[in-house]
């Protein structure tokens, strides 16, 4: 019995084939949107999962109490980790995690040099205690054990010496000034970890007693004891900071972050730099599901417009004795095999379509459809769920028919009308928050693009990393003059960072001989001189340091003077500032206008800028038009003064960038599910379309017949579809606004929400409608009347 259904399905999708092609594409496109979407919500929900652990691992963060609000950062003062453990028995065990930045390896017994962008990390022998990785070599305890012994990953180890067998027991030489031993190798880590490695190396705790000054490198982990509950431990931690912390100090509260949610905090960032949210999977998770569901009701559109043409068919195999059940089990058996094809074709497309959506969408690796057990259940879970939304409803219109009334070929209407229409609505209404999300993204991307950050972005500037020991740091100027004679470099700056940057140091202040701190933490910024022409950045009063003012004088923006209560900012000129407790201490000789120096996620912070003797950054600003010959004389003067070091180099822009990875990761699912929406909803629309026409086929030979128009036809039958779109638009738009203006919100500075966005909105939608919908309406105004409406 199963056997015949499947055959006779066959036979008849075949004699139906335009039916079938697109009730096939439109669950084919729905299935891979389906599939690529939670390939992807795996990939982010298994992030750091594999560690045996898990559960008991959290990281140390810090929550730092201002009067504009809590400032989050995922860094600790550094006697934080001892102390912690010296006092509270419930921790297990506790590692440092410090350092993670770019750096040089070069290789003692080949003198090749690489350049790690990442993951190049110092760590306690405790840290293989918390964190599972599976050993190549020898264990933990026989590797980080000792001073200056290092272990590599697989890929790393094979890079530098062709095999991991031959890395045992090599030296190898971190920037040129330390010499580390290599005693262990790993196997490569998932790529779903927010702990990136490629070197570790062991390090000695110093002492300290500073309970104040963070710095981004510094980041610890522990591992709480079985059956201690990190929620209990957190509320110990207030009384904690109160003991060891200078009274004076601003307050900040030490906590524990499970190691599951770090991942999906950017509040607090993660050491790999990248996070995403959990509102964005539940945002994907709906996007799919609603994406699915589009597929389904154009199926159930499709398949009642063919409802039609099959009434007689239902007819004859009633009349000869077929009873409902067995019709009803041949229509799901239809469904059955459209659907069947259409997760065979979704997964043969989502293979070749999920490499290129990595690289938009900015992932770390390529992802796979196929990666497991778990997907092998979803797709199998997923043709059920669809056969059965698909196909059930069409499958009891179908073998409800009355024999009678459908081999005289009477059949009015196949269903609810107002079901097919509210479907439809639906749809649309889904279509249009995604446009208007889409609209909404895009905007903002723009917003970021555009906006004045405070400093000068016309010419190129390319930021060139420099080494920052002593030797190397001689070698500065010498670096400075030679770039300077090269054709097409403008400008030479020697800084710490960027102004706009990600790594950035916040340091309390006290003003004008104040007895105690600031209640507010500056970003420090430490540059020479040619920074501010450089980057033309604009003074409000005072000048900028000389260069013989070396840890000498003070430069700070006007929002540092509003905090501290100084309306004009000549006022603050002379005025001192006191750092470390009079460790550093000179006088404020310039106030800038504001400028950015985070991303546009966050307020303008207080800026306190320095003049120091040394860098890490050479800001090299670069002539219009002269940058392809400009590079290579760059790198050529660069060998000269550092032999011994590549050259690293990122543009400015590109660092701006990547403040915006994640939402630019938004913008493309956005347009990526926009557009299948708009591609699902009018295959919708047509199946609407199709079943009005097959409907109204007489009334429309009968009004040609009596002198209608085809543009009067074309009207008639396409007004009832723009006034679905319509009551799609007045669901749609208080939903999107709703969710977009939430989205918004993320941000200190971001777009207004206008009513022309609305508007277009809505008029593409109708032209997306109406263009669908006037290629059945013109098909059946163009029909010949007399053919309508010739008895059958």
């Amino acid at each position: 019995m199963l056997q015949n259904y499947f055959k006779i399905a066959w036979r008849s999708l075949l004699r139906n084939r335009t039916y079938t092609i697109l009730n096939a594409t439109g669950l084919t496109v729905g299935i891979v949107c389906a599939l690529m979407l939670y390939t992807v919500i795996q990939f982010e929900l298994s992030y750091d999962t594999h560690h045996q652990k898990k559960d008991r691992i959290y990281r140390l963060v810090t929550d730092m109490e201002t009067p504009e609000g809590p400032n989050l950062t995922g860094a600790i003062p550094y006697p934080v980790p001892a102390t912690l453990k010296a006092e509270y028995p419930q921790i297990e065990r506790v590692s440092f995690y410090i350092g993670g930045g770019p750096g040089q390896i070069t290789v003692n017994s080949s003198n090749q040099k690489f350049r790690e962008t990442s993951g190049i990390y110092a760590v306690e022998p405790s840290f293989f205690d918390i964190f599972d990785y599976t050993w190549l070599s020898n264990d933990a305890s026989a590797t980080l054990g000792q001073p200056d012994n290092a272990v590599l990953t697989q890929e790393v180890a094979e890079r530098y010496f062709g095999t991991w067998q031959k890395a045992l027991g090599q030296t190898i030489r971190l920037n040129n000034n330390r010499t580390l031993n290599i005693s262990g190798v790993i196997k490569n880590p998932p790529a779903s970890s927010d702990l990136p490695i490629t070197v570790l190396y062991s390090v000695t705790p110093r002492t300290s007693t500073d309970w104040v000054s963070i710095n981004s490198a510094w980041q610890a982990f522990v591992l709480l004891a079985p059956n201690t509950s990190g929620e209990q431990f957190n509320t110990m931690m207030p009384e904690f900071a109160k003991k060891h912390r200078p009274a004076d100090a601003h307050k900040a509260v030490f906590r524990l972050q499970p190691l599951r949610e770090m991942h999906f905090d950017a509040a607090y960032s993660t050491p790999s730099g990248r996070t995403f949210s959990k509102a964005t999977i539940r945002s994907l998770t709906l996007v799919g599901v609603f994406l699915l569901l589009m597929a389904c009701i154009n199926f159930i559109n499709l398949a009642t417009v063919q409802a039609i043409r099959r009434s007689k068919e239902v007819g004859v195999r009633k009349v000869v004795g077929g009873n409902r059940r067995q019709l009803l089990g041949q229509f799901l058996a239809e469904t059955t095999l459209i659907v069947s094809l259409s997760v065979g074709a979704a997964l043969l497309l989502s293979q070749v379509t999920m490499p290129l959506a990595s690289r938009l969408l900015e992932f770390p690796v390529t992802l796979q459809v196929l990666h497991g057990w778990d997907t092998l259940a979803f797709i199998v879970g997923l043709t059920l769920a669809v056969t059965f939304l698909s196909g059930f409803y069409p499958a009891i219109i179908l073998s409800g028919f009355n024999p009678i009334v459908a081999l005289k070929s009477r059949v009015k209407s196949t269903g609810n009308a107002t079901l097919r229409r509210a479907l439809v609505v639906f749809q649309f209404a889904i279509a249009q928050v995604l446009i208007f999300g889409m609209l909404v993204v895009v905007k903002q991307m723009n917003f970021f693009q555009s906006t004045n950050l405070g400093f000068s972005q016309k010419d190129p500037v390319i930021l060139i990393s420099v080494p920052t020991d002593s030797v190397s740091q001689s070698r500065v100027n010498s670096l400075k003059n030679e770039l300077l004679q090269q054709r097409g470099v403008a400008e030479v700056s020697m800084s710490f960072n960027s102004p706009a940057d990600d790594r950035n140091w916040f340091t309390p202040l006290r003003y004008d001989n104040a007895e105690k701190d600031s209640d507010f933490a500056a970003n420090m910024k430490v540059a020479d001189p040619n920074y501010f022409s450089l980057y033309d950045i604009e003074f409000a009063a005072g000048h900028a340091f000389a260069s013989t003012d070396t840890f000498r004088a003070f430069v700070v923006n006007e929002t540092l003077l509003k905090r501290l209560g100084v309306k004009d900012p000549q006022d603050a000129i002379g005025k001192t500032i006191n750092l470390w407790d009079g460790y550093y201490k000179a006088p404020i000789v310039g106030v800038v206008k504001d400028f950015h120096s985070e991303s546009l996620s966050e307020e303008i912070a207080p800026v306190l800028m320095m003049h120091s003797d040394n860098y890490g950054t050479a800001n090299v600003k670069l002539q219009a038009g002269q940058l392809l010959e400009t590079i290579p004389l760059i790198e050529k003067a660069w060998n000269k003064i550092y032999p011994e070091y590549i050259l690293d180099y990122q543009f400015l822009d590109d660092r701006i960038a990547s403040f915006y990875q994640q939402e630019r990761q938004m913008s493309q699912l956005f347009k990526l599910a926009a557009l299948i929406a708009i591609i699902i909803g009018c295959l919708g629309l047509f199946g609407l379309a199709s079943f009005t026409a097959e409907q109204r086929v007489k009334e429309i030979g009968i009004r040609k017949v009596l002198g209608a128009t085809t543009g009067s036809i074309v009207s008639m039958l396409s007004k009832d579809f723009l006034w679905l779109v319509l009551v799609a638009a007045i669901i749609a738009f208080p939903i999107g606004w709703y969710l977009m203006h939430a989205w918004l919100d993320d941000f200190a500075y971001s777009i207004q929400i206008t009513w022309w966005m609305f508007g277009l909105v809505g008029i593409s939608a109708l032209a997306i409608a109406l263009i669908t919908v006037s290629f059945q309406a013109i098909r059946a105004a163009l029909s010949n009347p007399l053919e309508s409406m010739r008895s059958e």
